[in-house]
């Protein structure tokens, strides 16, 4: 799948963009599953449901990341095939899929919708040639989006996180002029080193930014091997949040 120059610009500068990857329908079918959940398949529901409850969008969210059609890219057998083409010998996923929906309107804080410079690997610390597939769900190629923005090059410079805030691995030492915007559209996409620093563009238009994250570790690492193949990622039942006495038949 991939040619040599493809694999010599992921070696260098830490990133591809592989355009029609997926077939669009399979992308389209992955939306309007998520929009019938969120919003009976309208974005404004979903604006409205959130200025009333946000709670209800927040799980239905984290639900999602379980919903058969995003699992069923991330276990795609292209996927895999082009972990190995990219060095990975036994690839795997080392966190569930990652979806998210930004939009400023859409978020509590700026940081869950317009994510500053970070490397994933403050977060995932897998394999040390782990890498991230970012799928746009939505057209991404014009600026108003708030399309991902890139340092290339970056992931040369191993860790750079300063401190971890609401789990992103947050970069410092660069500035505007150093990020590289990728203009991609729905059936592309993305892949990176965990290493590379990367931000979200700042949406300004009226429209969800829709975008799935699938991070892959490799099984065959021995550095990872000797850490116990170590994760950050508990999930585990959280009992305090509800108290409901449900009926019970005698």
């Amino acid at each position: 799948m991939l040619d040599e120059s493809q694999l010599k610009h992921y070696d260098k500068n830490g990133f591809l963009v592989l355009s029609k990857f997926f077939h669009k329908s399979e992308v389209a079918e992955v939306l309007g599953y998520s929009l019938s959940v969120l919003g009976n398949g309208l974005e404004s529901n979903i604006f409205k449901t959130w200025k009333e409850n946000p709670d209800k969008i927040k799980n239905l969210g984290k639900l999602l990341q379980y919903s058969e059609p995003i699992q069923r890219l991330g276990f795609d057998k292209k996927i895999r095939k082009l972990c190995k083409e990219l060095g990975l010998k036994k690839p795997i996923q080392c966190t569930r899929p990652v979806q998210f929906f930004h939009h400023k309107d859409l978020a509590e804080k700026e940081i869950y919708y317009k994510t500053p410079p970070h490397q994933d690997w403050a977060s995932i610390r897998g394999s040390l040639n782990g890498l991230v597939i970012w799928l746009p769900l939505v057209d991404c190629s014009y600026a108003a989006i708030g399309p991902l923005e890139i340092v290339p090059k970056s992931h040369k410079k191993g860790s750079l996180a300063v401190e971890v805030k609401n789990n992103f691995g947050l970069v410092k030492c660069y500035k505007s002029k150093d990020f590289y915007s990728l203009l991609v559209k729905p059936g592309d996409i993305v892949v990176f080193n965990q290493f590379l620093v990367h931000r979200s563009g700042k949406n300004t238009s009226n429209q969800i930014r829709w975008s799935i994250n699938y991070r892959f570790a490799d099984l065959a690492d021995p550095q990872w091997a000797a850490r116990d193949f170590y994760t950050p990622y508990k999930y585990y039942p959280d009992t305090t949040g509800e108290d409901i006495a449900y009926p019970i038949k005698s």
